[in-house]
């Protein structure tokens, strides 16, 4: 009898362990239903497929300008739809919820502590529990910090990426680099001494081909929202030079887009004016790939975690025998619909290259799958797309990552492919995040130079 009493215990404890591991990684139960309500609400359904013969059927659902590219026949909108909630665990939320009131935005827009006056050296979560970015005039800022910690949570990463040059016909060339950072907020491990007073380390360096290696660049973001600190490392004349934190935004080795297009927006939340323009329904652009798997990610014996090679990455029209549409087109995307939260941004510095700025960031998942950027005469001139990707790692699950970048320059008629998943022409992509050997030390002006050795 005895016996069977803690055969029982046991087996409650174990349904009550299982149960509250299902709770950290629960999908909503009606995510399937409100799906299919936005398939229903637009007439539309997965295996449908729109191009310049239909494209009246997603007309308000994508940006302008992405809408033109189907009318034009460059692209063919394939409609797909999440196989699984594209959600995260909730120990972020739940360290979220314990927030409230400890920070708000100061005059300049920079985060600050409530209590003190002074940027936090610490976040735990995201900082703001309740964002009404509707109707609260700092509401959009809070967001975006919140965003920021959303997507950093694993403190520091290091990202294989390739950037493909790609006209209106075919491929020209590629650039390997490697991009790392290293966030002091939100970390996993807690916080960490930071005697330079920065909330994130951020390197790119570039690994090939022979006739561009070495080029390598750092930037420093400060907690007090001042300008970065950004410095370059150019082999051709062996020296580091400083440059302004607006160079950001000049086209990366000549490509169609800057570093601050990484993640849709990758400036500093204070040197920009915000607005929100509205709450819609559209379609989010996701590979097939990641509509259907999260990346299951493998813990190494150091303690970090490597992204999955399985991944499959965005496929540009020039990689599909025979496609019609432009060489650059994503062949391999499905088109799902989603909500999202459109906002809107204005450089504060007038050197800037972007004039303002429009986000469509994914409502649940905080990732920006679409930026339309006006030059300084408000004209129109690029679109940058993101497909993201699920992560997994230990009980925890989360969008952290972007397959690919796809930005399209509508003046030159040319665009720039930025893979960071898969394989291209031989350079396997993944990513190692909170791996030891990523340290603050890593990032300094003279580490520039030897790392281009």
């Amino acid at each position: 009898m005895r016996h069977r009493s803690l055969t029982l215990i046991y087996l409650i404890i174990g349904l009550l362990i299982v149960f509250s591991m299902q709770v950290a990684m629960a999908d909503d139960p009606e995510w399937k239903n409100k799906q299919q309500a936005l398939f229903e609400k637009f007439g539309l359904q997965p295996g449908e497929v729109v191009d310049s013969s239909n494209w009246n059927k997603i007309d308000g659902l994508v940006p302008e300008s992405v809408l033109a590219w189907v009318k034009k026949g460059w692209v063919i909108v394939n409609i797909g739809e999440m196989k699984f909630d594209l959600d995260c665990d909730d120990k972020i939320y739940k360290a979220t919820g314990k927030n409230a009131g400890k920070y708000k935005i100061d005059t300049k827009g920079n985060l600050i502590t409530t209590a003190t006056g002074k940027p936090p050296e610490w976040i735990d979560g995201m900082p703001f529990p309740d964002v009404d970015i509707k109707k609260d005039p700092q509401g959009v800022s809070k967001y975006m910090f919140n965003r920021l910690l959303f997507q950093n949570r694993m403190g520091q990463f290091s990202w294989d990426t390739q950037g493909c040059w790609v006209n209106m016909k075919s491929y020209e060339r590629h650039v390997n680099t490697i991009v790392s950072r290293y966030f002091f907020w939100g970390r996993p491990d807690g916080m960490k001494e930071n005697p330079g007073n920065v909330r994130y380390l951020d390197s790119v360096n570039v690994k090939g081909p022979y006739d561009m290696a070495g080029i390598n660049q750092l930037t420093i973001r400060k907690l007090d929202g001042e300008p970065d600190d950004l410095y370059i490392y150019l082999p051709a004349i062996r020296r580091v030079k400083r440059m302004s934190g607006a160079n950001r935004s000049d086209p990366y080795m000549g490509c169609d887009v800057c570093i601050d297009d990484i993640y849709g927006f990758g400036g500093q939340v204070a040197e920009v004016e915000w607005k929100f323009i509205e709450e819609r329904v559209g379609l989010m652009c996701i590979t097939d790939w990641a509509a259907e798997h999260t990346n299951k990610m493998t813990e190494q014996s150091d303690g970090s975690w490597v992204t999955s090679s399985e991944e499959k990455l965005l496929k540009p029209g020039y990689m599909v025998e025979g496609f019609k549409g432009a060489a650059w087109a994503p062949v391999n995307a499905v088109w799902v619909p989603r909500t999202f939260y459109v906002i809107q941004g204005t450089p504060k510095d007038r050197y800037y290259n972007y004039g303002k700025f429009n986000l469509w960031f994914d409502k649940q998942t905080y990732m920006p799958n679409y930026k339309v950027i006006w030059d300084k005469a408000d004209e129109y001139w690029k679109t940058v797309l993101s497909p993201s990707v699920s992560m997994e790692w230990a009980d925890m699950r989360g969008v952290q990552h972007v397959n690919t970048h796809i930005g399209f320059d509508e003046r030159t008629k040319h665009a720039a492919y930025w893979f960071h998943g898969g394989t291209s022409y031989g350079f396997v992509m993944t990513t190692t995040y909170n791996s030891p050997k990523n340290n603050p030390l890593a990032y300094s002006q003279s580490n520039l130079r030897l790392i281009s050795k």
